[in-house]
Parts: structure tokens; C-alpha cells; sequence
């Protein structure tokens, strides 16, 4: 058991790596001329998107490239966001400039 407890607190650290890799890629590419906020966060990406969702405005999201569309920890159940999100969506393109 110590040794799966290991190997989760890795895989975890290894995604708040990522994440604060993401966090800069999105701060260089938002730029100033508009308010925004980021929110990174460990867990199930459609329950997190849909409480983040209602304090925003509007709400940008990729397709599902890299990830497993059948893993839930890895991909965003697009109905359940757009059912519950109550915001306006545009799920960017994977490749589209």
C-alpha cells in the first residue's frame, strides 16, 4: 500500500507540474488587454469546469486530443458542461490556428 501511496503522490505532482506549465502558456497568450483569471485544480475536469464556469463570462475549452475520451480523469464530458454550465462555450479545435 506505501507503494501505490508513492506512486499517487507523484502522478499528483507531476499534474501540478503541468498545470503551472499550463498556467504560464495561458498568461502569455491572454496577454493584458483583457481580464482573466486562471483556475488549476486536481480532480474530475468536468465537475471542476462546471463550478468554475459560474464565475465566469464565457467559457473556452479544448477538444479531447492527448486524452482518453472514456477516462473521466483525463476528459471533459462535454453534455454534462454544456447542460450545467449555464455559460456560453466554444471548445476550440485540436491543430487550428
Amino acid at each position: 500500500m506505501a507503494f501505490d501511496g508513492e506512486i499517487v503522490a507523484r502522478q499528483r505532482e507531476n499534474i501540478e507540474r503541468r498545470l503551472d506549465e499550463l498556467r504560464e502558456e495561458f498568461e502569455g497568450l491572454a496577454g493584458t488587454a483583457v481580464d482573466k483569471e486562471w483556475r488549476g485544480a486536481v480532480g474530475n475536469p468536468t465537475r471542476l469546469l462546471i463550478d468554475s464556469a459560474r464565475a465566469a463570462d464565457f467559457v473556452v475549452t479544448g477538444s479531447h486530443e492527448g486524452a482518453s475520451v472514456s477516462n473521466v480523469h483525463r476528459s471533459i464530458d462535454f453534455g454534462s458542461l454544456v447542460l450545467q454550465a449555464g455559460r456560453p462555450m466554444l471548445v476550440a479545435s485540436t491543430g487550428v490556428r
